[in-house]
C-alpha cells in the first residue's frame, strides 16, 4: 500500500494521518478538505476566538511533521470502491487505501429569507463573520439553545452586546444534558444578562434586505441586528451515495429506540 487517501482535514483526518505516520506508514498521505484551511481545533470558534482572547493561528494542529500533500478548498462528491477512486468534481483521485474523515457541517434552516446578517459557525470564516458582525451595544438573536448556541451567548454579553435572546422549542438550555442541568443553565445566563425564550418556535424573520428581528410562535418580536443559527449537525455523507459502503446512524443511548439504519 503507498497512498493513502484521507478525505477530511479536520480533527479526525489529523488523527488519522498522525496515527499512520506513528505506526511507520511511509507511503503517500493525501489528505483532501473542502477548507481552505489545514486541520484545526474548533470548540475555540464559538468561545476564545470569537472573545478575541486566542490569535486563529493558535487554533491550527501541527502538521510539519506528517509529510502530507494536501488538496484543500475541494470537496469529495463521490467514491467508486470499484476503482478505487474519490470524485473531486470531474478530477479523479486514486487510493491504495481510505480513510473517510468528513466528519458533520452545521444544520441550515429550510427556506431561510434572502436577508443578510444569517450566521453559523462550523468553521473559523464563519467566526470571523460573525465577529465582524458584533457591535457593543447592539442586539443579537440566538435561534438554537444547545452547547454552541450557550457558548455564543455568553461570549456575546462579555463583548459588550446588550441584548442577547436565546430561543429554543426545548423547554430548557442544552436539554440533552436533561432538566437539572438545564434549570443551572438557565440560572447563569439569567445571571449575565442574556434573555431565554424557551418551548416557543421562530414563525418568521423580519427585515428589508437585512435581518431585523425573530417574529416568535406568540407573536413577540425579537430585534436583532443579526441571527445566530445554531440548530446543531448533520453528517457530511451525501458524497458516499451510490458507493455501496452502508452507511449506520449513530444515535445516543436514550435515543436508541429511533435509531435505525439508513
Amino acid at each position: 500500500m503507498r497512498k493513502i487517501v484521507i478525505v477530511g482535514a479536520g480533527l479526525a483526518g489529523h488523527r488519522a494521518a498522525q496515527a499512520l505516520r506513528r505506526e511507520g506508514f511511509d507511503g503517500e498521505l493525501l489528505m483532501i478538505g473542502d477548507e481552505q484551511h489545514q486541520p484545526y481545533d474548533r470548540p475555540p470558534l464559538s468561545k476564545q476566538l470569537l472573545a478575541g482572547t486566542m490569535e486563529q493561528t493558535e487554533c491550527f494542529f501541527a502538521c510539519d511533521d506528517l509529510d502530507v500533500t494536501w488538496a484543500l478548498g475541494t470537496a469529495a462528491t463521490g467514491l467508486d470502491t470499484a476503482r478505487q477512486v474519490v470524485l473531486l468534481g470531474d478530477e479523479e483521485v486514486s487510493y491504495d487505501g481510505l480513510v473517510i474523515a468528513t466528519g458533520r457541517r452545521a444544520r441550515e434552516w429550510p427556506d431561510l429569507p434572502q436577508l443578510d446578517g444569517f450566521h453559523m459557525i462550523r468553521s473559523l470564516d464563519n467566526t470571523r463573520a460573525l465577529r465582524e458582525a458584533i457591535r457593543p451595544g447592539g442586539k443579537a438573536a440566538i435561534v438554537g439553545a444547545g452547547f454552541i448556541g450557550c457558548e455564543v451567548a455568553a461570549t456575546l454579553r462579555g463583548l459588550g452586546v446588550d441584548e442577547v435572546t436565546l430561543i429554543d422549542v426545548a423547554p430548557y438550555p442544552m436539554p440533552v444534558m436533561g432538566p437539572e442541568i438545564g434549570a443551572r443553565a438557565v440560572a447563569m445566563h439569567e445571571r449575565h444578562g442574556v434573555r431565554l425564550r424557551m418551548a416557543t418556535s421562530v414563525a418568521m424573520f423580519e427585515g428589508n434586505g437585512r435581518v431585523e428581528a425573530v417574529r416568535l410562535e406568540d407573536g413577540e418580536r425579537v430585534e436583532a441586528d443579526f441571527v445566530l443559527l445554531a440548530l446543531g449537525s448533520v453528517p457530511n455523507s451525501e458524497w458516499l451515495a451510490g458507493s455501496g459502503l452502508e452507511l449506520l446512524k449513530v444515535c445516543r443511548p436514550r435515543h436508541r429506540q429511533r435509531c435505525r439504519r439508513g
